[in-house]
């Protein structure tokens, strides 16, 4: 079997990574959110591409809630990232206003537990973590 054929194989030989019938659960959701070191962390399910092709979305600002200036989620530090069943943990948005952003290189995780793992390192190693220069808003 080719790499690409593993890739997209969705009986990948070490299972699924995740159970998107279980994240309808609170429990599991609340969970992964947890395990990751955020003011704010939402984790959600999209199943855009159907069932078989669900994907793990993730949501985290760097500010709590209160912070957000006018209450807006996108007036904070903030970042998304999405887990695809094929294990490949990718950031797909970045917003850090006035700082150079250190990028999160595209990675494959073995387990939910190594994706909290490995989020928190990015976090923890970013040099705009403790920053709270945000441009004014009008």
């Amino acid at each position: 079997m080719t790499l690409k054929e593993l890739i997209l194989d969705q009986n990948h030989p070490a299972g699924p990574i995740f159970d998107p019938e279980a994240f309808k659960d609170e429990v599991a959701r609340q969970e992964l959110e947890g395990k990751i070191n955020a003011p704010f962390v939402r984790v959600r399910i999209s199943t855009l591409g159907g069932k078989d092709r669900a994907t793990l979305m993730l949501t985290i600002s760097l500010d709590p809630r209160e912070e957000w200036a006018n209450g807006i989620f996108e007036n904070s530090r903030y970042m998304r990232f999405h887990l695809g069943q094929n294990r490949v943990l990718e950031q797909f948005v970045l917003s850090v206003p006035n700082k150079r952003p250190t990028k999160f290189r595209k990675t494959r995780v073995k387990s939910l537990d190594e994706l909290a793992i490995k989020i928190n390192q990015y976090i923890k190693n970013t040099e705009w973590n403790n920053a709270k220069e945000l441009p004014p808003v009008f």
